[in-house]
């Protein structure tokens, strides 16, 4: 079960690459957790694995950066029983919208854990506003990390099955092998050859893609076409939007929080800018 958002990265079409979206994070102020059990770096880690879940299932390969990014990541106090806020801004065009950047954010107010060990779920409150970050919105589903309340730890079938409505599937990664592969050098570069020419099982963005962490300046959107310059055929710039998710506590007794995104009358809030 997946309910989509209509606004994607990348190619506008449904279903097509999302391409290279970069993203960072700063952990360094507001992150509560016990400290004689974890360290800034592991709730780093987790964050990192939130990107890679929806990246290994989706054709979307995000990269981290230490310059500003399309998707940024901060602790912030949240208010009510609200732990994480997803706050999207994309333009407004006539078929599938196209995302422009986007703010998550993680209540300070919290005691956290990295996978949910002791404390909240940093690891699944992270995923599930990412989830909202790559186009999906909340569901009536329990088993899915994009129901409207925290209740799954990690992407459930639906959630994967959403991304790739989106984006399609992950590509087969070319070099990622078992460390018992039989495989030479020889016969990986020829499989490299033959995806080249669409007869293998691989993809050639899959073979050239960054590794998941690089300090570059990847061309976005704003690069390619200023989004003041998008027009419609009449020459009228197109409405450029901000939408704003939010979801509450696991042990919160809030049926539909405000912006849960989830069609009803609950306080869903779109905000022209």
């Amino acid at each position: 079960m997946f309910v989509l958002a209509d606004i994607k990265w990348g190619s506008p079409e449904l279903g097509e690459t999302g391409g290279n979206v970069q993203w960072n994070m700063d952990l360094s102020e507001g992150l509560a957790f016990d400290e004689n059990l974890y360290e800034i770096s592991d709730f780093e880690d987790s964050m990192r694995a939130a990107f890679d879940a929806w990246e290994d299932v989706a054709d979307i390969n995000f990269v981290e950066s230490l310059n500003d990014a399309e998707i940024s990541v901060e602790m912030a106090p949240l208010p009510g029983d609200t732990v994480g806020l997803a706050e999207l801004t994309f333009v407004n065009l006539p078929e599938t919208d196209q995302f422009i950047d986007a703010g998550l954010s993680l209540d300070s107010d919290e005691e956290w854990a990295p996978f949910g060990e002791t404390d909240l779920n940093f690891y699944a409150v992270a995923a599930h506003e990412i989830g909202h970050a790559i186009g999906l919105l909340h569901v009536d589903d329990p088993s899915q990390l994009m129901n409207a309340l925290l209740t799954a730890s990690d992407l459930g079938e639906g959630d994967i099955e959403g991304a790739q409505e989106i984006y399609g599937e992950a590509p087969v990664r070319v070099f990622e092998t078992d460390d018992d592969t039989n495989l030479s050098f020889f016969e990986r570069f020829f499989s490299l050859i033959l995806s080249v020419f669409g007869l293998g099982g691989s993809t050639v963005a899959a073979a050239t893609k960054p590794a998941p962490w690089a300090d570059t300046d990847l061309p976005d959107l704003s690069d390619i076409i200023p989004v003041t310059e998008i027009l419609d055929e009449n020459g009228v710039p197109y409405d450029i939007e901000t939408v704003v998710h939010a979801v509450p506590h696991p042990d919160s007794d809030m049926e539909h929080p405000p912006g849960c995104g989830c069609g009803c009358d609950c306080g869903t809030e779109w905000v022209d800018v």
